[in-house]
């Protein structure tokens, strides 16, 4: 994927980045427990590493995610502070 690199470390200070339900229909909800106060942006990929759909500096860590707009199928996500990548995980449209 051209978008996503592991040239960043990944912060330490998280403990956990959960997305339920995944695979889903519509909405579903990312919850990171964190630390850091920073703000965090998240970044959609499609599975040729195009980038999709952006959120900058998210509302809160615990946030629901619309998938209006996507077609079905899968991608990955990057939740990042600007400075570190926190996760590179998938989620399922479907």
């Amino acid at each position: 994927m051209r978008n996503l690199t592991a040239s960043q470390d990944i912060s330490q200070s998280y403990n956990l980045v959960s997305v339920f339900p995944n695979p889903f229909i519509g909405l579903t909800i990312f919850n990171i427990q964190s630390e850091i106060s920073k703000p965090l942006s998240l970044y959609l990929y499609d599975v040729w590493g195009n980038k999709v759909r952006s959120i900058t500096e998210i509302p809160s860590k615990h946030f629901c995610f619309s998938s209006c707009g996507l077609s079905k199928g899968i991608y990955f996500y990057k939740i990042s502070t600007g400075e570190s990548n926190v996760g590179l995980e998938k989620i399922v449209i479907e």
